[in-house]
């Protein structure tokens, strides 16, 4: 890991389930509350599957955080408000356009908020996507990627006047879209409004297209301000988050306490069914003249007595691992019947 050494971090057993509990729930995310990382989370699950690296305790434990995060998301507010750029930039596009469908939206620039934004905005039914770039190799790139439309600069005021709503997260060192181009383009449509979002640095906007009537313009200041007051607005449902963690941990560690008891119960048997083999070879030599029948009775006999004596023992056992007393009552069995100690019985 060398240089890598400064950004990891490990955590052990419970502290380990824990950390993917709080993961999938959107605790520990850069954006708090954000719905991404579960799926990131169960996408990473499922290529563990396919790669045969997820044993049952694994599997057992991220389906144990997935479960965490959907009741976060479905019982609690954390994840209600919009707090990140693009939520919150489709958020107040819905605010100014109403329903998103069918809507012709302009990315002027190939930024990478720009395209996530673009995303967001696709998956809520906007339509036709134009792509603006200095490069048109880039422009054509992400066009093809939302099947949508590739043009140079020299067309950006034609792009302007069919758009609803407008990207812009250019690179370059001034505004590219000036007061007199947004005018102009308003003032043949007074009735359609424009939405233009600007969330490059330094601003694609000209400061004095904010003043032009029938122009809505937002940019990253406005945007942090509305994500700050989400989290603001998330930090609250925190308690409540972590209660659902803690409840989903304790059923978890029930089931492996359960888990961990198992080589004791099988071992018990084994113990049991060698003795009764045993005995049950000792009787039958004594008695030569039995018939089949008979001898099948006596070893069926032999069978029952002892399921039913360790029926009552290993159902207690089971029962008290899931109370958390898993280490004492490993203790006790163990003595109790001279079975040898095993450290898997979570000693």
């Amino acid at each position: 890991v060398g240089e890598f050494a400064h950004a990891l971090y490990r955590h052990r057993d419970q502290d380990a389930a824990r950390h993917l509990c709080r993961v999938a729930a959107g605790l520990d995310s850069m954006v708090l509350g954000e719905s991404e990382v579960l799926g990131q989370v169960a996408e990473a699950h499922k290529l563990a599957l396919s790669q045969g690296a997820s044993g049952p305790v694994l599997t057992a434990l991220f389906r144990t955080a997935i479960r965490v995060g959907r009741r976060a998301r479905a019982e609690t507010a954390i994840g209600r408000n919009p707090a990140s750029v693009a939520s919150v930039a489709v958020g107040h596009a819905r605010e100014v356009l109403g329903d998103l469908t069918g809507r012709v939206v302009l990315v002027v620039g190939a930024g990478r908020m720009g395209a996530k934004t673009v995303s967001a905005l696709r998956a809520r039914g906007a339509g036709a996507v134009i792509v603006v770039n200095r490069t048109q190799e880039r422009a054509a790139e992400l066009a093809e990627q939302w099947e949508g439309e590739a043009l140079g600069f020299e067309h950006l005021g034609a792009a302007l006047a069919r758009a609803d709503l407008v990207i812009a997260s250019t690179g370059a060192p001034h505004a590219v879209i000036g007061e007199d181009l947004v005018r102009d383009t308003l003032r043949a449509r007074p009735d359609r409004p424009l939405l233009l979002i600007d969330i490059a640095v330094p601003r694609d906007l000209a400061p004095g297209v904010r003043d032009i009537a029938g122009a809505h313009v937002m940019d990253l200041d406005d945007l942090q301000a509305r994500i700050e007051s989400s989290v603001e607005e998330r930090a609250g449902e925190i308690p409540g988050v972590e209660a659902l963690v803690e409840e989903e941990l304790e059923t978890f560690r029930q089931w492996m306490d359960g888990i961990a008891l198992a080589p004791l119960v099988s071992e018990l048997r084994q113990r049991a069914e060698s003795l009764r083999e045993q005995e049950l070879r000792r009787a039958l030599a004594d008695l030569p003249d039995l018939d089949g029948p008979a001898r099948e009775r006596i070893e069926h006999l032999s069978r029952a007595l002892v399921n039913k004596l360790l029926h009552e023992p290993t159902t207690r056992l089971r029962a008290e691992a899931g109370n958390g007393h898993a280490v004492e009552m490993a203790r006790a069995a163990r003595r109790l019947f001279g079975l040898t100690h095993a450290p898997s019985d979570l000693d």
